[in-house]
């Protein structure tokens, strides 16, 4: 199997990660003011030094902040626009590193989902976006395949064979690991509609998407970025 020298990498990994002890009180004592933007800033950036050291240990080949500058990443992102009235309900379904939560990344524009609640839920969201100002251009599509109600990979079969498609497969919700033949079973299944070396494997989203954190603890999310990495080696031959 090729291996890939870009992003997306085989075991792959775009979004949030569990905020370390230390800064999540770092940032209580900021909002306090018991402590400068300059020292709450030198704490951020050693946070984020730790951050990146465990995802390269794990063995990712591209790593993030973690968002770790980030309290709730909604909010801070709709803090930087000015005189923008956003509803939530649009808002929070287009923008988590360009994804919805728990969903899984299809690159660039594909087909819509057909069938089922997902489905019923991306068309509730374009009837939305029809009636709001121009900024909110529907989103690319994107697959969503944590449960058996999100339907199969059959919608996949409308890719454009120059795009590739990460599977985000690996929870980021549960602290419970998933197991190997597992999620090489869906990857074998995702691979009917397209071709295996056209797949990657990720979480199916960020670990944090505000500072508290989902209910999984610090060694229960590397365990989950280890499995993705060690799946990606037995699959493609490389992460």
């Amino acid at each position: 199997m090729t291996a890939r020298t870009r992003a997306p990498f085989r075991a792959d990994h775009v979004g949030s990660l569990l905020r370390l002890v230390e800064l999540v009180e770092a940032r209580a004592k900021a909002k306090r003011g018991e402590i400068s933007a300059e020292a709450f800033r030198a704490i951020e950036d050693a946070c984020i030094r730790e951050a990146v050291q465990m995802q390269v240990y794990v063995g990712l080949r591209a790593v993030t902040d973690g968002e770790f500058r980030r309290d709730f990443w909604h909010f801070d992102f709709q803090a930087g626009f000015n005189g923008v009235e956003m509803r939530d309900e649009t808002f929070g379904t287009r923008f988590s590193n360009g994804l919805p939560i728990g969903s899984t990344y299809v690159s660039g524009k594909v087909a819509y989902p057909t069938g089922g609640i997902m489905a019923d839920h991306v068309q509730f969201l374009l009837s939305v976006a029809t009636a709001t100002p121009k900024f909110y251009a529907p989103a690319p599509p994107l697959f969503h395949f944590r449960a058996d109600r999100a339907g199969d990979f059959s919608p996949l079969r409308f890719l454009p064979s120059d795009k590739i498609v990460v599977l985000g497969f690996v929870t980021t919700k549960q602290p419970e690991l998933e197991s190997k033949d597992d999620l090489k079973r869906r990857i074998e299944e995702a691979a009917q509609y397209v071709s295996l070396d056209r797949l990657c494997l990720s979480p199916q989203c960020g670990f944090a998407s505000s500072h508290h954190g989902n209910k999984l603890t610090h060694d229960d999310q590397l365990r989950n970025l280890e499995r993705a990495v060690e799946v990606a080696d037995e699959v493609w031959g490389s992460n």
